[in-house]
Order: structure tokens, then C-alpha cells, then sequence
């Protein structure tokens, strides 16, 4: 199966930073002030995405017990910066013995061009 579908994004940033002192002898308050940093430029995107997406498992009583799926997707991001996402997920499952199943995975996920790291795209982690 294939699919694909667009969306418009705008993310705004704004940055207010309050910053107030105490001194350790009698605690009355010596310093009380609100600065405005700088804050990022909005982003505005634009989105096109497409994927590949198969599956032939069995579920079982909660999951998958046989079989495989898999996903590949590719993602455009153009607007106040360009790059693109490509998702590939693979997954197999095996039954050894009743009940118990294997399972393998193959999972990555990445961001390439020329604003693939951009400061004001959230960073990527192993932890999603």
C-alpha cells in the first residue's frame, strides 16, 4: 500500500527570561528584572510526504505472532528552511515455539539537506 498527504505548518518562538537575586545574609530581594532575548525566526513549512508501507502478519491475542511489516517514507520539508525526514522501519516475526514469539526490527530515522540542522528543529535521540 502507498500513501501520501501534505500539511502546512508555523511554529513562532518568543523568549522572555526573568531573572531575580537573593543575598544569603537577610534574603530581601537585591535584584528583579525581565529581559527579552533575541528569540528564533518563525518557521514556515510546507510538507509532502510519501511511503511504502506492507504487512502480512498474524496477530495473535494482543500482537503480531508471525510475519512481517515494513514502512519506508519520505518526507519534504520546504519553507523558511528545506530538508527532508526518511523513515525506514522493518520488522519480522517468528513463532519457535507455541507461544512464544521472536521478533526482530530494523528502525531508523533520519534528517537530510541543507537545513537538517537547523537550531530551531528540536533535536534527534536515540530515546523516541
Amino acid at each position: 500500500m502507498t500513501g501520501s498527504y501534505a500539511e502546512s505548518l508555523f511554529i513562532r518562538f518568543d523568549c522572555d527570561l526573568y531573572v531575580r537575586a537573593f543575598p544569603l545574609i537577610d534574603g530581601q530581594e537585591i535584584l528583579d528584572a525581565k529581559e527579552n532575548p533575541q528569540a528564533p525566526g518563525a518557521l514556515h513549512l510546507e510538507t509532502l510526504s510519501a511511503a511504502l508501507v506492507y504487512d502480512n502478519s498474524y496477530f495473535g491475542a494482543t500482537s503480531p505472532i508471525l510475519g512481517q511489516t515494513y514502512l519506508l517514507e519520505l518526507s519534504s520539508k520546504i519553507g523558511s528552511i528545506t530538508y527532508y525526514d526518511v523513515l525506514a522501519d522493518y520488522r519480522r516475526y517468528f513463532m519457535p515455539v507455541r507461544p512464544w514469539t521472536l521478533v526482530f526490527r530494523f528502525l531508523t530515522f533520519g534528517r537530510f539537506g541543507p537545513g537538517a540542522e537547523d537550531d530551531r528543529l528540536y533535536p534527534l535521540f536515540l530515546g523516541y
